[in-house]
């Protein structure tokens, strides 16, 4: 069958690998569509951004690593401990699972922990064979993690839940109360699933940013009250002191000093893309009670509770996505899915078949 396989930092192939089995626990699903996430972009270009984000941690990734965590599709085959996904069924999948015995695992916390298995992201399956992804035409996936998609829910709309368990997680980790105004740093994909959560969440006054035009014209039509076009380095401006939580999607430093800056006294920042190296921060940003908090990736509930705002129209997926490749052409999706400014880009997406 065919995968895309990162061969070597910067250096993506479609390559021909063995089409896997299920284990007793597993289930094989015929992949239909998968979305081109950010972090595949950092994983091509040698970076890991899973053990930057959770662990803190810079770690190599291994060699032939797969890439796809974004995806959904058909399950074909069922291993012999499985009972409840059935061959036929359509599903979305959550592309991870915590060991089970840690402290984050017992208090529910299964995304902090650090032995966590992610397809598509290396972690867990390092044997230097290759592992686990969502781009491919068969994937390996739990059983118990393959979620049923409502009749209603497609899978390209399915490819959106992951990152919509992300933002889920985000407006709690932030505390996004009713009335409360926030500022939206990078309005991508991620961004403009945090607009609907955050709305969803009371928020009264969403203001997003980004240095593209085309997700800016998205944000308007799923509700910003207001958007600005900026350059490389935002500029608060005016907007300076004026808002309750700031969401930076974008992890530069001078992202990162932008969010602290647009917080009013007792503010709330939410990082969610780290630098790759180690940054300053102005503590006096932080006077009045402002705090600089982090939120990685999602605990198991966020995921069906994704789906169920899909399906019921309550978040829109739809004008998220702009390009859908076939899998043979998966180095020309990734290079649209880089070049965001010139191709219009928002949510690209990988369809196997």
């Amino acid at each position: 069958m065919k995968a895309v396989v990162v061969e070597r930092p910067g250096q993506l192939v479609v390559a021909d690998v063995p089409r896997p089995e299920p284990l007793a626990d597993e289930a094989l699903v015929k992949v239909a569509a998968c979305g081109v996430c950010g972090s595949d972009i950092r994983y091509l270009h040698g970076d890991n951004p899973w053990a930057s984000q959770t662990l803190g941690q810079k770690k190599p990734n291994p060699p032939n690593m797969a890439l796809g965590h974004e995806f959904a599709g058909t399950i074909v085959g069922v291993g012999a401990a499985v009972s409840r996904a059935r061959i036929g069924e359509r599903v979305g999948v959550l592309a991870y699972r915590g060991c089970g015995r840690c402290l984050y695992c017992q208090t529910g916390r299964h995304n902090l922990c650090g032995e966590v298995e992610h397809i598509g992201h290396a972690a867990g399956w390092d044997t230097g064979e290759v592992n686990p992804a969502g781009m491919a035409e068969y994937c390996r996936v739990w059983a118990d993690m393959a979620y049923p998609l409502p009749p209603r829910v497609t899978f390209e709309q399915a490819c959106l839940l992951d990152g919509l368990a992300v933002a889920i997680h985000a407006c709690n980790q932030g505390r996004v109360a009713r009335g409360e105004h926030l500022a939206l740093i990078g309005s991508g994909a991620l961004g403009l699933l945090i607009l609907q959560t955050a709305r969803l969440s009371g928020a009264m006054r969403i203001v997003c940013m980004d240095t593209c035009p085309k997700p800016l014209d998205v944000a308007r039509q799923l509700g910003a009250d207001e958007c600005q076009l900026v350059k490389a380095v935002p500029e608060c401006g005016s907007w300076r002191g004026q808002f309750d939580v700031a969401f930076d999607t974008v992890g530069s430093r001078e992202t990162l000093t932008e969010a602290l800056a647009l917080l009013r006294r007792g503010g709330r920042a939410v990082l969610m893309a780290h630098p790759s190296d180690a940054v300053p921060v102005d503590t006096r940003l932080l006077s009045g009670e402002r705090s600089l908090l982090t939120s990685a990736n999602n605990p198991y509930p966020d995921f069906p509770a994704a789906i169920e705002l899909v399906d019921s129209g309550r978040v829109r997926v739809d004008p998220l996505i702009t390009h859908s490749f076939p899998l043979e052409q998966a180095v020309a999706a990734f290079a649209v899915a880089e070049d965001k400014e010139k191709h219009g880009a928002i949510k690209v997406l990988i369809c196997p078949s």
